[in-house]
């Protein structure tokens, strides 16, 4: 809009900008369709009737499908953390989220493919105690290092406001139940173990919730268009 006096002359100029609101239309649509495929497979072994001594399933087809799980899982959070067709991703401009959500994704594939990156296992004798506690501790912080950073992720979405709804703060919620799990499983206490199982299965109730929320957000106006056309058809 420009403003001029009366004799013509332009002595100032003032120019209405409004700064376009992050758009996650694409972005949360295939991210949260990865997301809902990666819980499903996640979940699996719950939904699907197999024998508790079906070692074939056990051992040939479960590690397969974990794998896979966890390959989708790393692809959707990718997309929702840099965003497609030149959208911002869910969480806006912040590198530090950005960097939370794809070191989540890395963490998670390598633990994935490499589940004996620090030998745990080994006889502490062998070792001697304090190597094989600096083992120990090492192997922990691996475990639960995707965990921090999904929390750091969920925090930096909920600040974001890129989202509303379950789908801002959806991942917050996700991170930190799993970070509870994580926890608990660390209390040497069967009946504390099958708590923590809880929580994780929580946690894929959660993530499979999450990834519809993920598929639904942005698409409330092209949802209301299709369910006119069909009104309008009947």
């Amino acid at each position: 809009m420009s403003t001029t006096h009366n004799t013509g002359t332009p002595l100032e100029t003032t120019v209405d900008t409004k700064v376009a609101a992050p758009t996650t239309h694409y972005t949360t649509l295939w991210g949260g369709a990865g997301v809902v495929v990666s819980a499903v497979m996640a979940a699996s072994p719950t939904l699907l009737p197999v024998a508790p001594n079906d070692w074939y399933f056990l051992i040939g087809w479960l590690p397969i499908m974990q794998l896979l799980s966890t390959v989708i899982l790393a692809a959707a959070v990718t997309v929702l953390a840099v965003g497609v067709r030149g959208e911002s991703g869910i969480v806006g401009a912040s590198v530090v989220g950005k960097t939370a959500l794809i070191g989540f994704a890395v963490l998670r594939l390598v633990l994935a493919t490499l589940p004996s990156i620090v030998p745990i296992a080994l006889d502490a004798s062998a070792l001697g105690e304090p190597s094989f506690t600096l083992l120990a501790v090492t192997n922990v912080i691996l475990l639960n290092l995707p965990v921090m950073a999904l929390v750091l992720a969920g925090v930096v979405v909920v600040r974001a406001r890129v989202l509303r709804g379950f789908a801002r703060w959806g991942l917050l919620a996700v991170a930190l139940v799993n970070l509870c799990g994580a926890a608990l499983s660390y209390i040497p206490i069967v009946d504390v173990w099958y708590i923590a199982s809880w929580f994780y299965s929580a946690s894929l109730l959660l993530l499979l919730a999450l990834g519809i929320a993920y598929l639904l957000s942005g698409q409330s106006t092209a949802l209301r268009n299709r369910w006119k056309i069909i009104n309008d058809a009947w």
